[in-house]
């Protein structure tokens, strides 16, 4: 009952917060939003968006990256190369979620699944391993731009690569990036 009750009470505030919100100043409506949102906090809705960045790895090509980072913690990436043998390997979108460490950082730590990429044997669709992205990104003073790094680590397909056991199948691969977030103009 007693949970009941408070949770009666984050909707009446969540209610109020809505309806004050169109004719109070913005900074007082994020306040009552804070209070009755425990996932909203201003830097989160700073930091959320999708940003648009250009990866710099050892070796090859620059490639482009998309990272959407949520508000309420949860991180995406997409790689124009995840497809391609351009990356040694094929692998789905990286999944996770996201901490603020820093006045202007964050750090991410994602999870994909990798394939054979084309032209490989055996063929593109075999499981080949796992994924662990830890990102690391500082944003700018306004929250336009920002760059970072992108370190992966893959681990044999049958081991959970977030065991603290786990063996990985090599050294991490470290990509430096830059770039900015997307706005409609």
């Amino acid at each position: 009952m007693r949970h009941k009750v408070f949770s009666l009470g984050l909707l009446v505030l969540m209610s109020v917060a809505v309806t004050v919100a169109p004719g109070v100043p913005a900074a007082v409506g994020d306040e009552l939003v804070a209070k009755a949102d425990p996932f909203f906090r201003p830097f989160n809705g700073y930091v959320s968006g999708t940003y648009l960045v250009t990866g710099f790895p050892p070796a090859g090509p620059p490639f482009l990256l998309l990272f959407n980072v949520h508000r309420e913690g949860l991180f995406s990436a997409s790689s124009q190369v995840q497809a391609t043998a351009l990356s040694g390997r094929a692998f789905t979108d990286d999944q996770g979620i996201w901490k603020k460490t820093g006045r202007r950082r964050i750090t991410a730590r994602l999870v994909s699944f990798n394939y054979q990429p084309p032209g490989t044997d055996p063929p593109l669709g075999s499981l080949d391993s796992n994924g662990i992205a830890d990102v690391v990104l500082d944003f700018s003073e306004d929250f336009s731009t920002v760059a970072g790094t992108f370190d992966v680590t893959n681990f044999p397909f049958d081991v959970n690569p977030l065991d603290p056991e786990a063996q990985p199948l090599g050294p991490p691969l470290s990509i430096l990036f830059a770039g900015a977030r997307l706005t409609i103009p």
